[in-house]
């Protein structure tokens, strides 16, 4: 997957922001930020929220402006890896709140919704890099592995009771049982090893 650039032509940014080119021209001229004669997508859009889109007082606008840095790119057919929608809703209501605004219910079922679905497309990306596992795949995983530690912690008295018979000291009867643990040890460990394998 190629991945997306964050420094686009001016034609690329009016499409964007679904104004014209001679727009985009203007704003230039106002003070929009420029990169090596490219705008960089989140700045443009964030620069262009601040201070063209957003009259005062008004923190629904913003939302809509955190669309414009980025949420409603993907429909005009442009790559747009932004910052996430969680962080933007975020600044929102943090810049909401610095001016004094206090978002109305609407901006906050807006935010909360945005900061789920990242929340959501967060775990199901894990989920597809193969850093989560299932519950039930690990559930079965320790049952087994359990099953292996009881099955050996129950064969040592079956494989000492003989010898501790002879044994004469305390000593061997040490000596004895220690090599015994230390042989169910290792069977439980490549038994673990072959479970987590497979």
């Amino acid at each position: 997957m190629a991945r997306p650039r964050s420094l686009i032509t001016k034609a690329e940014f009016a499409r964007e922001l679904n104004i014209s080119k001679g727009r985009v021209s203007q704003l230039l001229k106002l003070g929009l930020p420029v990169r090596d004669g490219r705008i960089d997508r989140v700045e443009g859009a964030c620069w262009y929220r601040a201070n063209i889109a957003r009259p005062a007082g008004s923190a629904d606008v913003a939302v809509n402006g955190a669309r414009v840095a980025g949420l409603s790119a993907s429909s005009a057919g442009v790559d747009a890896p932004k910052a996430s929608e969680s962080d933007i809703a975020a600044a929102v209501h943090e810049e909401a709140k610095a001016a004094g605004d206090s978002p109305t219910p609407l901006t906050q079922a807006r935010i909360l919704a945005t900061q789920e679905i990242a929340a959501i497309k967060g775990i199901e990306r894990r989920k597809l890099e193969g850093a989560l596992l299932k519950v039930d795949e690990v559930d079965q995983t320790w049952a087994e592995v359990l099953q292996v530690l009881k099955d050996r912690l129950r064969l040592i008295a079956d494989n000492i009771a003989p010898v501790l018979a002879t044994c004469g000291t305390e000593a061997e009867c040490r000596s004895v049982v220690c090599r015994e643990i230390d042989d169910a040890l290792a069977a439980v460990s490549k038994g673990v090893a072959e479970l987590v394998n497979t």
